[in-house]
């Protein structure tokens, strides 16, 4: 190689050089434009975040971190970020002082499919993360759950970052429910218990409006209501043996006890029993008899 080649070479490396350090060293620091761009392309890349607050009379705890869930699920990834413990640890000392609650609010946007029980994914959400902090100590009678649709969360990938809000309400706000009125709820409930049709073995519940409103009010009752349980019995119609339709019947009650523990009820607030072809709502002559008595019937005990 020429002694002109080797120099054009050297000018060429040491070009190369200046610019990377100079990228590197002076723009990573400057106010330029151009620089600027570079740094606003790598924020954008970033997730969005939606703080976790809990804020109120006593407390006053910010994390960036929060709850964060898949589109259309409302259970919430794990781990659990240990800022968000921390938060909750302090809520839990200022509940063991007075008695102020807690409000949770889960949003989803319209277009996710709410695949639970529930009257919508928020709420589904909601009672997800309540069910964390009653994991961490705090009673669920002092936690308030509700669900909302609302368009504008932060979305990346498929992930909701943050979709749940929380309010801190003040001991003048959190009065108790009088004992009439919880008594009033259940025997609006068992008036009209949540009956459910279904092949043994599915893993889908069909579930109207109002049946999903059901569900949220007895959740609602053994939340708050000390001691309270929900009784899940199974039936079935007359045909073939009694031992054999009270252990059908038992299939039922512990499929639709499991189908609720997966929707984010505590198992050990549910009974499952079977009573087999007794109790038969319709008369078994008839094939639309048979298929109304083989059901299963929540209420709370």
């Amino acid at each position: 190689m020429s002694k002109k080649a080797t120099y054009l070479l050297g000018i060429l490396a040491t070009i190369i050089i200046g610019c990377f350090l100079y990228h590197r060293l002076c723009c990573m620091n400057c106010d330029r434009a151009c620089c600027k761009k570079d740094v606003a392309t790598v924020q954008d890349n970033l997730p969005p975040t939606s703080p976790f607050l809990l804020k109120g009379n006593g407390i006053d705890f910010t994390t960036q971190s929060n709850f964060n869930f898949l589109k259309n699920d409302f259970k919430k990834l794990l781990p659990v970020n240990d800022s968000i413990n921390l938060g909750i640890t302090s809520l839990k000392t200022l509940f063991d002082k007075g008695g102020n609650t807690l409000k949770i609010t889960g949003f989803a946007t319209k277009d996710e499919v709410n695949n639970s029980m529930f009257p919508n994914l928020g709420f589904a959400r909601a009672n997800d993360v309540k069910n964390y902090f009653v994991a961490q100590g705090i009673s669920s009678a002092k936690i308030e759950i509700n669900g909302e649709v609302k368009d504008d969360l932060s979305i990346t990938n498929d992930t909701l970052f943050g979709p749940v809000a929380f309010t801190v309400l003040e001991q003048a706000a959190a009065t108790a429910t009088p004992a009439a009125d919880w008594k009033a709820l259940k025997e609006k409930i068992n008036a009209s218990p949540l009956t459910l049709y279904f092949n043994t073995g599915q893993t889908q519940i069909d579930l109207t409006a109002e049946d999903r409103q059901k569900v949220a009010d007895m959740l609602h009752y053994i939340d708050h209501v000390e001691n309270a349980k929900l009784d899940v019995v199974g039936y079935t119609d007359n045909v073939g043996n009694r031992e054999t339709n009270i252990h059908l019947g038992q299939k039922r009650a512990d499929f639709a006890k499991s189908y609720l523990v997966n929707n984010g009820i505590a198992a050990e607030k549910i009974n499952s029993t079977s009573k087999g072809p007794d109790n038969p709502l319709m008369d078994n002559a008839t094939k639309e008899g048979q298929a109304k008595n083989r059901r299963t019937v929540v209420k709370i005990n």
